[in-house]
């Protein structure tokens, strides 16, 4: 129980901070690409914001992710193992999609 405890009362989970990460990095490369020409934002709900311009896209896209990130960090203080466990699945599902969707695109 005591980890439990320890995990509740930091900030920020380490599953939470690591999702943000690969998040941010997605968000980023893909405004850097989207810039420079290079790559088209695959997801046709994110792509009209792409268009529109790198602060529409910016805010769209922080908003698909940040809420949610909230949401947990708030269950996690009743639900830490339960949210730590769901953090990690969708840490992984985040890292596997990327890598089989958005690396190829910025590879060629």
């Amino acid at each position: 129980m005591q980890g439990a405890t320890r995990s509740t009362s930091r900030a920020i989970s380490p599953e939470t901070a690591l999702l943000l990460c690969f998040c941010l990095l997605d968000t980023l490369t893909s405004a850097y690409f989207f810039q420079r020409g290079q790559a088209v934002e695959g997801n046709p709900l994110l792509r009209t914001y792409a268009d529109a311009g790198l602060m529409s896209f910016l805010g769209a896209k922080l908003f698909t992710f940040v809420p949610t990130l909230i949401f947990m960090e708030i269950l996690r203080r009743s639900r830490p193992r339960f949210t730590a466990g769901l953090l990690r699945v969708a840490t992984w599902g985040y890292a596997a999609v990327y890598a089989l969707f958005s690396l190829p695109q910025f590879l060629r």
